[in-house]
């Protein structure tokens, strides 16, 4: 699914690129959309990570499409923190020198080089994980580019975590066919995965978690976390039974913005006792995903309230839209006075005046199936 992200420009340095923090703990192995023309994983390119030695020196250099990645000084370390000792990382565990060009990796290419996504962090989950970028039309051009702050790279927030990290996504303007990478001075960098392409990609739109569960009245209550919102228009939830099709019962709008997402929605009238509910995401461009299908079973009981309780003169009944009558009867189960209920109806009242000061029994009808609660004539 295609995320377009948007390119900025700065009039004080030749060169911007805008590293944006777009997922919390990214799976090593997370496709893009479309399929970067570079794609360097670390610990795949590097295996056997537990075979007990500290650091593999990387040949090269590795060429795909028209991207040639360059490490000098630079060696696939085995990873020892945070129970994390399956990945491989690339270690810049200096900074950079100048006139050896150790402790950097460089990418050249024939066509210009549109976006660099890097999968990375600090050691040990520190937040000391910051690369600088130089970027130009050849080695000998290049300047560095930030975003803010000059040298260094925004988008990256404190506390990394485990491994591999997160990634982060710079877009370079036209022209770009030459790009190193150092770290900051001092600071610990760990890229677990470097991808680069000649074209804009993207990871599609995650849904983190997505419920569906029986709330009161009858209603029920579905609630998703999403991430990487980039393009994104809106959500459509939709429901089914098990003899129809899915079709759509309601709209939420997205925020369409990087970071972690919470929605929510309210299906007040489900469409029978076993419900199957899913979101479908549409981006502006016409694409679409969906979620998981969750089901819901409401035969559990008609949920039931009334007051106020004990009553003098007018009794609220609240029940569910499928009701569809309201009766009153007494402790030895004789009616006592009965209302039917209009379609689409969540509150019933009754005239309980010309009761005698009692207990008495509501019970509601919702084809075929009855709730029932106890009241105060007072």
């Amino acid at each position: 699914m295609m995320k377009k992200l948007l390119l900025s420009s700065s009039v004080v340095i030749l060169y911007f690129l805008a590293f944006l923090d777009v997922k919390a703990q990214d799976d090593i192995a997370a496709t893009f959309t479309p399929t970067p023309s570079f794609d360097y994983n670390v610990t795949a390119n590097n295996p056997n990570p537990n075979d007990g030695v500290d650091t593999h020196p990387l040949s090269g250099p590795y060429t795909q499409g028209n991207i040639i990645m360059t490490s000098f000084g630079i060696g696939a370390r085995q990873e020892s923190n945070n129970g994390s000792a399956l990945f491989r990382y690339l270690n810049f565990g200096s900074n950079f020198n100048a006139t050896t060009k150790a402790n950097s990796i460089d990418f050249v290419s024939t066509s210009d080089i549109k976006q660099i996504t890097l999968l990375f962090r600090g050691g040990g989950g520190s937040a000391a994980a910051q690369p600088v970028v130089y970027a130009g039309a050849d080695e000998a051009s290049a300047v560095i580019i930030n975003s803010g702050q000059v040298g260094y790279i925004d988008g990256f927030p404190a506390g990394a975590g485990l491994a591999p990290g997160k990634y982060s996504t710079g877009v370079f303007p036209a022209g770009t066919k030459y790009v190193r990478i150092i770290r900051t001075s001092g600071q610990t960098l760990r890229i677990y995965r470097v991808l680069a392409s000649t074209a804009v990609f993207t990871l599609p739109l995650d849904f983190l978690s997505f419920s569906a569960k029986p709330s009161t009245f009858g209603s029920v209550d579905l609630d998703w976390k999403t991430t990487n919102e980039v393009n994104t228009k809106n959500f459509e939830v939709q429901s089914r039974t098990a003899n129809s099709e899915f079709k759509t019962i309601g709209f939420v709008d997205s925020k369409n913005t990087a970071g972690v997402h919470n929605y929510s929605f309210t299906d007040s009238k489900p469409l029978a006792s076993t419900v199957y509910y899913r979101i479908k995401q549409v981006d502006k461009d016409g694409e679409f995903d969906y979620s998981d299908v969750k089901s819901v079973n409401l035969k559990q009981g008609i949920s039931l309230a009334v007051y106020p309780n004990p009553v003098s003169d007018v009794l609220s009944v609240k029940h569910p839209t499928s009701v569809n009558r309201v009766t009153i009867i007494n402790l030895e189960g004789k009616k006592l006075l009965e209302k039917a209920v209009s379609n689409d109806t969540i509150s019933t009242d009754i005239n309980v005046a010309s009761l005698h000061v009692g207990t008495y029994i509501v019970v509601v009808d919702a084809n075929g199936e009855q709730s029932s609660a106890k009241f105060i004539k007072k």
